[in-house]
């Protein structure tokens, strides 16, 4: 899979997404994957909220705020009319 989107968090963390909406959250010093999140559009933007938050945007119009603690999704924001491609 091709990766679109690469992003490191303070606590060691690597994000990647691929053109499918697959997020992967890897520890870097160990190289293992935490966990994966599927969101089934191509991730357009990740940044990361004051607390303990993953914000994304992809082709679907969404934004989408993630726990970065579980890897829930808290909320999805529609309110555009074509994709986001950066915040």
């Amino acid at each position: 899979d091709m990766i679109n989107k690469c992003l490191v968090n303070s606590e060691n963390q690597l994000l990647s997404a691929d053109y499918r909406g697959v997020l992967k959250v890897w520890d870097i010093k160990s190289g293992i994957c935490l966990n994966t999140i599927k969101d089934n559009q191509c991730i357009k933007c990740m940044v990361f909220g004051k607390h303990d938050e993953l914000i994304t945007s992809s082709r679907s119009n969404y934004i989408k705020i993630w726990d970065m603690k579980n890897f829930n999704l808290l909320k999805s924001l529609q309110g555009h009319d074509q994709f986001i491609e950066d915040m």
